[in-house]
């Protein structure tokens, strides 16, 4: 319950990013040591009064001066700050660590450069990121590791300082508005391509049914993109294990395989018969990891599993589609012939 109450006033008092931090957001209050030196504090007052000893009362009443000074410097180093989250230009999979830009200025005269001290930045979920001397308009990294596939929405982030004795607690709370698509987990697999007419029109709408690819049997025979052997060519990671020369190999030229001249009135399609998989998560991931090995070799290929079709194609862009329609799929149980 007051975990809950305490998320709660957390996330009504946060500031949205981008917005400089102030009176109105900023919030001062003791860490631990701030504590053990306020009950010090009192006890040497105590001490002081009662046995009329001014020189314990002279420390203490110094120690306390130290205390609320501590309390204006720390504000005035953390007042004007503010936090963005910078948009991300590479692709995350599921399982990997997410590097999240994180751009933090402070408001200063023009002309003049300001140096924010002992920031520190938190998030659930995240490794807590220490800045010392932070520079106004750097640019810093929350290294965040999320297991699941699909869209990613920042957390609250927690910006503090305890500036300059480490007694004092400058902090306030940053509710980023930014979501993340995470790509599923890449699991290496052998998988086959189906060839397929090619289609007529070059339309990238989704459906199937309107390129009549509905009208191909289900039963087709599936086969690799091959017809006949115009040559060998060195052995690649995930090559099928089928097109390997083993001639040349038992001979001692090395792991070579077949390369085969293909029809190009066919297109090959990515589906979910080109692979073998235990569940329905498993399938996602061998796909994901199919689709980005034939982009790697800039293999031109289609998709159609899960009710997801794209016409084939080589861009970069047709392989960020397939793998962002991917990650978007619903969390539920494996059916055959999907």
């Amino acid at each position: 319950m007051l975990q809950e109450l305490r998320k709660r006033l957390r996330i009504r008092f946060a500031a949205p990013c981008g917005v400089p931090l102030g009176i109105h957001n900023l919030y001062v209050w003791p860490n631990k040591n701030g504590w053990i030196l306020l009950v010090i504090l009192l006890a040497m007052l105590a001490f002081g009064i009662n046995y009329q000893n001014n020189l314990v009362l002279i420390l203490a009443v110094f120690l306390l001066c130290v205390t609320f000074t501590s309390v204006f410097y720390g504000f005035f180093n953390m007042n004007g700050v503010s936090v963005e989250i910078k948009k991300m230009n590479v692709a995350v999979h599921a399982g990997t660590t997410l590097p999240l830009p994180v751009f933090v200025t402070a408001r200063t005269a023009p002309g003049q450069s300001r140096i924010i001290r002992g920031l520190r930045i938190t998030a659930p979920g995240a490794a807590v990121l220490i800045a010392p001397d932070l520079v106004s308009g750097s640019t810093v990294q929350l290294s965040f590791v999320n297991e699941k596939r699909g869209l990613f929405r920042v957390p609250l982030l927690a910006v503090c300082s305890s500036w300059p004795l480490g007694i004092i607690n400058t902090f306030s709370y940053i509710k980023p508005e930014s979501e993340i698509l995470i790509y599923p987990r890449p699991v290496s697999c052998e998988y086959l391509l189906d060839r397929l007419p090619g289609l007529v029109t070059d339309s990238r709408d989704n459906s199937p049914e309107k390129q009549g690819f509905s009208e191909i049997p289900e039963t087709r025979a599936r086969i690799q993109s091959r017809d006949e052997i115009s040559g060998v060519r060195p052995y690649h990671p995930g090559d099928p294990p089928g097109i390997i020369d083993w001639k040349r190999t038992a001979r001692g030229q090395g792991l070579m395989v077949k390369d085969f001249s293909q029809d190009n009135s066919m297109d090959l399609y990515l589906n979910i018969n080109s692979i073998r998989s235990r569940n329905y998560e498993d399938s996602i991931s061998k796909l994901t990891w199919a689709v980005v090995d034939l982009a790697r070799k800039e293999q031109r290929f289609g998709f159609n599993a899960f009710g997801i079709f794209e016409a084939p194609d080589t861009a970069s862009n047709h392989t960020g589609r397939i793998l962002a329609r991917l990650a978007l799929l619903p969390e539920g149980k494996y059916h055959a012939g999907v």
